[in-house]
């Protein structure tokens, strides 16, 4: 994604053929289009997240249309255009993990606001440009290493950014995408930050070739903004045909809930911190009911905040804590006298079906393959 920065090297008296440009500003076109109705979408998805993906997809989509202008001249009209959207290039890679963040966790800190110093930093940097007159602009291109925002190194830092973004992600969605989301629509998350990281490797990696390679300059540029154009329409597919990778669907259930989000988080940590202290998970008999008169709660906020927030109903939560403290028993020398379903029933399963179905579920292995294999490496 790293334009070039302009390309600076580019020929002016170059012209490209008319389609191409057209291609690349129907598809800027089609992605802000996108991002305003990702960002504003009220029926479906986490506010929050709709909001920096539609910001994600709405920089993206300017980058893409000020090179637009490079390849099919205008810049020369409109100056101004110059380098103009080269901040939100560098806001795009802290701007997908916060979004990344939002939807595994529900909700991003303050703190990772302070990642758009770099955007920032470069913006000051750039303002002996930007503050120049359109005819200096236009004959400050020929001498860019006068400016600092020109420099080639800036590539080299975009590079470091995409990747260290991308690393942190892929790792958020690793520890605590699965285990709180549904795991096909992680797994899609995961595979589009892939694809971002890919692409901007190469993205950068064919500037540098193009830079030492004049002759084959103008594919390199052609390339990598085609790519960008794919990109954009490969999101919009996604967003028409499966919602559910892009929008946290779970939320737009409770829409008319009265609960906020910092209530659903404070309601979950008061489940859990109950679930953890006093266990009522053992009871065999355990409804949503008695779970909720215990915790001065209604059924409906408990089963807001756990399909919310986990992605799971009241029994699949309950059995959850069953399947863990029977894990935890068997792994104790202590219980080696008791029969594996003896243990289940003491940790709360009132049937051997019951049982056998939901620890494969969670562990992919019966019980007894989990106590031979699982247990017996453990104790060794």
């Amino acid at each position: 994604m790293y334009r070039h920065f302009l390309q600076i090297q580019m020929d002016f008296g170059q012209k490209s053929i008319i389609l191409t440009p057209v291609i690349y500003f129907l598809s800027a076109a089609h992605g802000i289009i996108l991002a305003l109705l990702v960002a504003f979408h009220k029926r479906v998805g986490r506010p929050l997240a709709n909001r920096l993906l539609g910001l994600t997809i709405l920089f993206f989509s300017l980058c893409l249309a000020e090179y637009g202008t490079y390849t099919s001249g205008y810049f020369q009209q409109f100056p101004h255009i110059i380098a103009s959207t080269n901040v939100l290039l560098f806001s795009i890679p802290p701007l997908l993990y916060m979004y990344i963040k939002s939807r595994v966790k529900g909700n991003i800190d303050r703190a990772d606001y302070l990642w758009f110093t770099l955007p920032f930093i470069y913006l000051i940097s750039g303002l002996p440009f930007y503050t120049l007159s359109a005819p200096m602009k236009l004959e400050a291109v020929s001498s860019p290493n006068s400016y600092l925002i020109f420099r080639e190194y800036w590539a080299f830092i975009y590079l470091m950014v995409c990747i260290f973004f991308s690393v942190i992600s892929l790792k958020l969605i690793s520890r605590n995408g699965t285990a709180n989301r549904n795991r096909n629509e992680m797994q899609w998350l995961f595979r589009i930050i892939l694809v971002y990281l890919v692409f901007s490797i190469v993205d950068v990696g064919l500037y540098f070739i193009g830079n030492y390679i004049p002759e084959i300059r103008t594919i390199t540029r052609y390339s990598t903004t085609t790519l960008q154009a794919i990109l954009i329409y490969a999101l919009g597919y996604l967003a028409i045909l499966n919602p559910k990778i892009l929008f946290d669907l779970r939320f737009g259930k409770y829409e008319k809930s009265t609960l906020s989000e910092s209530a659903v988080e404070h309601l979950l940590s008061k489940i859990l911190n109950y679930m953890e202290e006093h266990k009522p998970y053992l009871n065999s008999e355990l409804r949503m009911g008695q779970l909720a008169s215990e915790l001065s709660l209604t059924t409906n906020q408990i089963s807001q905040v756990l399909n919310q927030s986990l992605n799971k109903n009241f029994y699949e939560f309950i059995n959850d804590y069953r399947v863990q403290e029977v894990k935890k028993r068997l792994k104790d020398p202590q219980n080696q006298n008791y029969t594996i379903y003896g243990i289940a029933m003491d940790s709360g399963f009132n049937s051997k079906n019951a049982f056998n179905r939901t620890f494969k579920k969670h562990t992919g292995k019966t019980p007894s393959e989990f106590l031979k294999n699982g247990v017996s490496k453990e104790l060794t």
